[in-house]
């Protein structure tokens, strides 16, 4: 008689296992499912941000290069002759000052 219930006893825990064990398995499958899913919606994130970085670096490339322009002695000097109608002064219309040399 003990070894009927015994297997009484058994199939008394496997009837409450197996579905205790399937919704785990369920649950961490959904589990494994959202995690992949964040994952690639991260890294998504991550190549937008960084392709909008490699776009803010050329931006300032270009921002860099116009500003050398801009300020070179070559284009000043074309707009104050050109825009302003400036001239190099003759050198009887310049006066050295005494003082101190530098």
């Amino acid at each position: 008689m003990s070894v009927a219930m015994g297997l009484r006893g058994l199939l008394a825990w496997q009837s409450v296992l197996t579905p205790l064990l399937t919704v785990a398995v369920f649950a961490s499958s959904f589990g494994i499912v959202m995690t992949r899913h964040e994952v690639r919606m991260e890294f998504i994130h991550s190549e937008n941000l960084r392709k909008g970085q490699d776009a803010l670096r050329m931006r300032w490339e270009s921002l860099q290069l116009e500003h050398s322009a801009l300020r070179s002695e070559a284009r000043v000097e074309t707009i104050a002759r050109n825009e302003l109608g400036m001239k190099t002064p003759e050198r009887i219309e310049t006066m050295t000052l005494p003082g101190k040399a530098e």
